[in-house]
């Protein structure tokens, strides 16, 4: 039903101006049809209490907009730029259709934009890095296509970007890391491609951040370490590879993590410290051993596909002064330790190590299952064991080698 627009009466205090933009949403947006439309288009929005209207104290101009999960349909009308007081948009789950109108950047009252779970298309207008007062940027799950714009890395207030679950390609912009203000950014299940930009480590009061299914490939810069805020990190199901950044070992608020699919080559988790919810399956090391959560002070290696290098000790595989190692099903035999390994226990799986130093330690315990264990630099190894248990093991330590079959 097409309502047409009219002024309000003589008494009403709102602009005719800001009555008919209003009115101009409702058939927009067919009003009618509405799960919920009490007062609209009787009498004065913000004294008639008009669902979904919120006011100013003296019932001037309307400051919110809220219609989330009301049915709404059709587009946003451009004229909405003309509740120029407007500080909250919230259209959250609705059938919304069409484009963003580039007009909503002359909001520079705006602290709130939902439209997450709409049927939007088009791009995201440049003209939202204008938006200057904006805290929250919501546009997940609708079908928004193009970049992510570089003006949206202007936003001086901006905490909560989320533009996940659209058809978003390009990059993730270069100077991302201008939004010093930003404590959730999620950028899921999109096509983004390209590297993970260095500037990402001025995000310091960065909480949340969300890049998996997407295509991001290459290592991850070590800038990501100074994300010490940081409590939650996916990066599941891209391309990524390389070593996990050192500087992730002191990320002490990080509790959830999940790195499912990608292709890392380190040889286990550069943390120091409990993560309560971690995911790996899938990456080219799998180093839970008997440990769940990941992170422990029990480095593993399992299944790695890359070599591995660890100079030098007392530090191995990213954590500090271990005392239990545990390697299986490693075969790379261009992996080696580069220095003295002093740990108490070395646990060795069907798979095949190289150490340049030595493997000491006061109270030491060697496991070998169906391995290969070289020692180039000799005998130190035997000296202070207290324990072994050999099973189909090959020994080397020098230029003299024995094997052994228990």
């Amino acid at each position: 039903m097409l309502v047409l627009l009219m002024s309000c009466s003589s008494d009403c205090l709102v602009s005719s101006i800001e009555w008919n933009t209003l009115a101009s949403f409702y058939n927009s947006t067919q009003g009618s049809l509405w799960a919920t439309k009490t007062n609209w288009l009787k009498n004065d929005p913000c004294e008639g209490r008009w669902y979904g209207v919120s006011c100013d104290p003296q019932n001037t101009t309307t400051l919110k907009l809220a219609l989330s999960s009301n049915g709404l349909n059709g587009t946003i009308p451009s004229s909405v730029a003309l509740l120029t007081a407007l500080s909250s948009l919230d259209l959250f789950v609705n059938y919304l259709s069409g484009t963003l109108p580039p007009q909503l950047g002359t909001l520079k009252k705006l602290t709130y934009l939902s439209l997450t779970l709409n049927r939007l298309s088009g791009i995201i207008p440049s003209s939202f890095g204008e938006l200057s007062s904006l805290q929250s940027l919501l546009l997940c799950y609708n079908k928004l296509s193009g970049t992510i714009p570089a003006s949206l890395t202007s936003l001086p207030d901006i905490q909560l970007l989320s533009l996940c679950s659209n058809n978003l390609i390009g990059t993730i912009p270069l100077n991302i890391g201008q939004l010093s203000t930003l404590k959730t950014l999620i950028l899921s299940l999109n096509q983004l491609s390209g590297s993970m930009p260095s500037s990402i480590g001025s995000l310091v009061s960065l909480t949340r951040f969300e890049v998996q299914n997407n295509k991001l490939s290459g290592t991850l810069p070590s800038t990501l370490g100074s994300l010490t805020s940081l409590g939650s990190l996916n990066l599941s199901n891209n391309l990524f590879g390389g070593s996990l950044p050192i500087g992730m070992a002191h990320i002490f608020n990080l509790i959830s993590l999940s790195l499912i699919n990608n292709t890392f080559c380190d040889a286990c988790f550069p943390f120091n410290y409990t993560i309560s919810s971690c995911h790996v399956e899938d990456v080219s090391f799998l180093c839970n051993c008997s440990f769940k959560p990941c992170g422990t002070t029990k480095p593993c290696i399992s299944n790695l596909s890359c070599p591995l290098s660890v100079t030098p000790s007392p530090s191995i595989v990213g954590i500090p002064n271990p005392s239990v190692v545990e390697i299986s099903e490693y075969k790379n035999t261009q992996s080696k330790v580069d220095g003295n390994l002093n740990i108490s226990t070395l646990v060795l799986i069907n798979s095949s190590l190289i150490v340049s130093g030595e493997v000491v330690g006061i109270h030491s315990n060697l496991s070998l299952s169906s391995g290969n264990l070289t020692i180039l630099s000799g005998f130190t190894l035997l000296q202070s064991i207290l324990n072994m248990s050999l099973s189909s093991t090959i020994i080397v330590l020098g230029k003299t080698s024995f094997s052994t079959v228990i």
